[in-house]
């Protein structure tokens, strides 16, 4: 048997007198009224020079709601943005996703248009992949747009070693091993080397083996970075 009170939260356009936002909890809270409100933005097009009435309850007056009262109207501006990054008009939920990515996980404008061109580029411009995209970068610890930035040249350099890495090995079509994929993430984002050095190191590979070894390469490579070997002149010193 369920007992107690629940209470809901509920915004009006007082011009055709229709809800356009609410929000229900078993607390009467400035969270509650603060959501029915964000729920109420997502509704309208244009939320420039509204105002909104309240009955000034505590919910209403608390520092809490005062602060997203000021951030709809950056949240405006970052919607508009978000889209002619994406070259497209969202619906009421990818505008309810992006707001999601943006609080959510406290990030901030740059960061998600960053993140937003990031996934256009690689022609992933879905907001549910955007959004999937987001929290795992978040949980890697890339919470900020210059940590973002830094993190997409990384893995811009990455993906460009790994299509050479597989022409120079032989390696075809098929996906790379653990194994590989570990060797060439060493190479290029431990190491730091340029792909000369590790075109050179597969020459002395195969000059010693006579076949294309990654094993081999790691085990020259690994050698090279301990004597702080940078470029191909350092090898020949």
């Amino acid at each position: 048997k369920n007992e107690g009170w629940t209470y809901l939260a509920s915004v009006m356009d007082l011009f055709d007198r229709k809800i356009i936002g609410w929000s229900y909890g078993k607390n009467i809270t400035a969270e509650l009224a603060t959501q029915a409100v964000k729920n109420a933005c997502l509704n309208i097009k244009d939320t420039e020079g509204i105002i909104l009435h309240s009955d000034l309850g505590t919910q209403y007056t608390s520092e809490e709601f005062s602060k997203v009262m000021e951030r709809r109207g950056e949240l405006a501006g970052l919607i508009e943005e978000a889209q002619n990054v994406l070259g497209k008009v969202f619906n009421i939920t990818e505008t309810q996703l992006l707001v999601s990515i943006s609080e959510g996980l406290g990030l901030d404008d740059e960061y998600v248009l960053g993140l937003l061109a990031y996934c256009k580029q690689i022609g992933k411009a879905n907001l549910r992949y955007v959004e999937k995209t987001a929290c795992s970068f978040y949980d890697k610890g890339i919470c900020n747009a210059k940590q973002l930035e830094e993190y997409l040249r990384v893995m811009d350099t990455l993906s460009s070693a790994e299509g050479k890495i597989r022409k120079i090995f032989g390696i075809g079509d098929r996906a790379f091993t653990s194994k590989e994929s570990k060797y060439i993430n060493d190479w290029v984002t431990v190491y730091k080397f340029d792909f000369e050095l590790i075109q050179r190191a597969y020459e002395e590979t195969v000059n010693a083996t006579s076949k294309p070894s990654m094993n081999y390469a790691n085990k020259v490579l690994e050698n090279w970075f301990s004597e702080g070997y940078k470029t191909p002149a350092d090898v020949e010193r």
